[in-house]
């Protein structure tokens, strides 16, 4: 069996996800599309729109033939550990195994030659990238004119791209599995916050947007009906549980935490102290080094339990495969995935034989799920068929 592995948050299923599975399909001739997803809590450490498993009703709907789950240490790590941690869900699978994506620069062979230069950056890179941070440059801007400076500037464009950022993590891992890399050129702005004239060009950002100002009934023309049914009214807000949790940890706590180097847990321990709340904490601590995005990490890891040494973990070699849906007629999948070197989850009793980092792992997972049951009051089934 030939898997298009399509790794994704979904959140929510639009259109322009209707045209990425299907291009998985085109693109790699896979015999089946499997959706490795995030769960409840998103890359960007934030709380997602939209319930795991409803967002895995909705892709099956729309081409997905299975889905499972990415491992909250996974879902809420960096680019690296997001793109490696993916991967290595199908580590041992007894298929042939190709990857999809699609970037803003959609150039193969490009993005496999800037993962074979980013998996073994020469020195005289890194130097400069010290350098830089030292002069007081941001890391994303710093790793961008260090290429200059070690003449790769080809692949700067690359680093002020989102979804090309990640495909190159994507790459990296491919590469390192020896996995087939495919990709397509991804039209649309990945942060445009309007409604674009054409369904598959919208964005998350623009979908939630959309759903904060109370204008959900616009969104109808770019999304599938299920997912204009699931979505909700209001977007979930768990603002004040990670201000919280943040301010219940030690600088101990808060070093074990993934992301939380360079002594920064020393700066979010004092600027807790000094702040009124969750947006006014990340006001005063985020600067060119320390981006939002990192931030929020941290924070959703802090809430959800999630410490480095468990995320590492995951990272190489899998804790399970939790299966959150799989389309009728296509149940054969799961003798695939049963053949991962992970254990596969299809029923909540087949968790209680997990162990060590396994276990913390799933425990993460179960939190984002109580969490999110607090906006919606929905109780899933452990997985779902359509």
């Amino acid at each position: 069996m030939k898997i298009c592995i399509a790794v994704s948050e979904f959140n929510p299923f639009h259109n322009g996800h209707t045209e990425f599975l299907r291009q998985c399909r085109a693109l790699t001739g896979a015999d089946a599309v499997v959706c490795a997803m995030g769960g409840n809590f998103t890359q960007r450490g934030e709380i997602a729109i939209m319930e795991k498993r409803a967002r895995a009703r909705v892709a099956l709907t729309q081409g997905a033939d299975a889905v499972i789950e990415l491992p909250t240490p996974i879902a809420v790590g960096n680019a690296e550990r997001f793109a490696q941690g993916a991967i290595a869900l199908f580590q041992g699978m007894k298929a042939e195994l190709v990857l999809c994506c699609g970037s803003e620069i959609a150039d193969s062979e490009l993005l496999l030659s800037a993962a074979r230069f980013f998996s073994r950056e020469p020195k005289a890179y890194q130097a400069e990238i010290q350098s830089l941070l030292k002069q007081g440059e941001g890391l994303p801007k710093a790793r961008e004119k260090a290429l200059f400076a070690v003449n790769k500037s080809e692949f700067a464009p690359l680093l002020g791209s989102p979804n090309a950022t990640l495909a190159v993590e994507y790459a990296k891992a491919c590469l390192k599995k020896n996995i087939a890399f495919f990709t397509y050129q991804r039209t649309g702005s990945y942060h445009a916050e309007t409604l674009p004239q054409k369904s598959a060009e919208i964005s998350g950002s623009a979908i939630r947007k959309a759903v904060s100002e109370g204008k959900k009934h616009a969104l109808a023309p770019y999304l599938p009906t299920e997912t204009l049914n699931a979505l909700l009214d209001t977007l979930p807000c768990v603002d004040q549980g990670l201000f919280c949790s943040l301010l219940a940890k030690s600088k101990r706590d808060l070093r074990a935490l993934p992301d939380c180097t360079e002594g920064l847990e020393n700066r979010i321990f004092t600027t807790l102290r000094e702040s009124e709340n969750f947006t006014d904490f990340l006001e005063k601590i985020k600067t060119k080094r320390y981006v939002l995005s990192r931030l929020k990490r941290i924070s959703a890891c802090a809430l959800l339990g999630v410490e480095t040494h468990v995320g590492t973990a995951c990272q190489k070699r899998a804790p399970y495969l939790r299966v959150l849906g799989v389309k009728k007629g296509k149940e054969g999948i799961l003798s695939a995935l049963a053949t991962a070197k992970a254990p596969l989850l299809t029923k909540r009793k087949d968790a209680e034989k997990l162990k060590g980092y396994a276990k913390k792992s799933f425990m993460a997972d179960e939190r984002a799920e109580a969490i999110f049951r607090q906006f919606d009051g929905e109780n899933y089934p452990f997985f779902v068929k359509i």
